[in-house]
């Protein structure tokens, strides 16, 4: 992977530690706008934390929303009639080690869906996810998340 070898050619250089010093400087930035991201975030919009960013996405087209409520409508019958767990559409914020998304659709196997709350605003990493790839977003959604 392209990325192993970047993280071989730092573990290699004199300069280690303060590629590291750096990195860890970075993420501690990060916390407190991640902080303020859940603390500012609504059940309105849609937003996502993105590398240290807010990043706001804008509406969807309807053809978007069409495929979305198609694609729902099949995992979720599928899943729900076979008791595999439970499917949710975009608005469920991932919240993963330092990045927190909202894909478009998510499923979560059972063991994953028993852990879930009526009222849980954030959740662990899903089973699987897909995103719905727009011209103005598919950049993002193929290569950072």
């Amino acid at each position: 992977m392209k990325s192993d070898a970047l993280i071989d050619e730092v573990i290699e250089s004199p300069e280690l530690p303060f590629v590291i010093h750096r990195l860890q400087a970075v993420l501690e930035a990060e916390h407190p706008l991640r902080e303020k991201f859940y603390d500012e975030i609504t059940e309105d919009g849609k937003a996502e934390f993105i590398n240290g960013k807010v990043v706001v996405q804008s509406p969807v087209k309807l053809k978007d929303i069409e495929v979305s409520g198609r694609l729902v409508t099949l995992l979720s019958t599928y899943t729900s009639v076979r008791k595999l767990g439970l499917t949710t559409s975009e608005k469920a914020l991932i919240c993963l080690t330092r990045n927190d998304y909202e894909p478009d659709l998510c499923f979560f196997g059972l063991e994953k869906a028993r852990q879930l709350t009526a009222n849980q605003l954030k959740f662990l990493a899903p089973d699987w996810v897909c995103e719905i790839l727009s011209q103005s977003t598919e950049k993002m959604d193929r290569q950072i998340k």
